[in-house]
């Protein structure tokens, strides 16, 4: 047996069809299953979206031009750091949209695993961030290129790529607040008044709301 993915509306994406369905061998940790894999171009935030249905059918959907855009910026995607290429990118994102599909069974009846008024503390985000982390050298290996490494503090050029790294984080929200931009600067050893400045402007321009 094997698992069965059905392609819709999978147009012009990043990686190819047969990528996809390596990816959902290499990182779906549990049985066969089934999965329809799409793409959408009118999500506006997020990179990718993850569901499952009570018949127990995820549905990933993958973003492209967010992908792009987030790559471009140097955001980090998919987990805590950047990728090294853009189709790698697009896998550091499906893989964490399959850890989400592997929480689903280890966490069914968890809702504070899910659940949280901050998105970043949300435990699901957090695992699934830190599963694309763990995995960064078979990802990188599976496109031939090399696997980055997260810094410690700020960058020779005073921190800036760094903060826009958080604040394309935070992009991915609805609604951030102060604590949310604190948080996540601290963790990055770059808390500066002008590192919340910078994420704070880049926050605004993306039309988010800080509460």
């Amino acid at each position: 047996m094997a698992h069965s993915i059905r392609f819709e509306q999978f147009d012009d994406f990043l990686l190819s069809k047969d990528e996809v369905r390596d990816f959902i061998d290499m990182f779906y940790r549990w049985g066969d299953a089934k999965f329809i894999v799409r793409t959408d171009k009118n999500e506006r935030k997020v990179r990718g979206r993850h569901c499952v249905d009570l018949g127990g059918v995820h549905t990933v959907s993958l973003v492209k031009q967010n992908i792009a855009r987030d790559f471009q910026r140097g955001t980090t995607i998919g987990g805590n750091l950047r990728a090294p290429s853009l189709k790698c990118a697009a896998g550091m994102v499906l893989a964490h949209e399959l850890q989400h599909a592997n929480q689903s069974k280890l966490h069914k009846q968890e809702e504070g695993f899910y659940r949280d008024h901050r998105y970043w503390n949300r435990a699901c985000e957090r695992d699934a961030r830190q599963f694309v982390d763990e995995h960064i050298a078979e990802i990188c290996a599976y496109f031939d290129v090399s696997a980055p490494v997260r810094r410690k503090g700020p960058t020779p050029t005073g921190g800036d790529s760094e903060a826009l790294a958080v604040a394309g984080l935070l992009s991915e929200c609805s609604e951030v607040s102060m604590e949310d931009i604190r948080d996540e600067l601290r963790a990055s050893g770059i808390l500066t008044p002008s590192s919340v400045r910078l994420v704070v402007e880049h926050l605004r321009g993306q039309e988010i709301d800080i509460k």
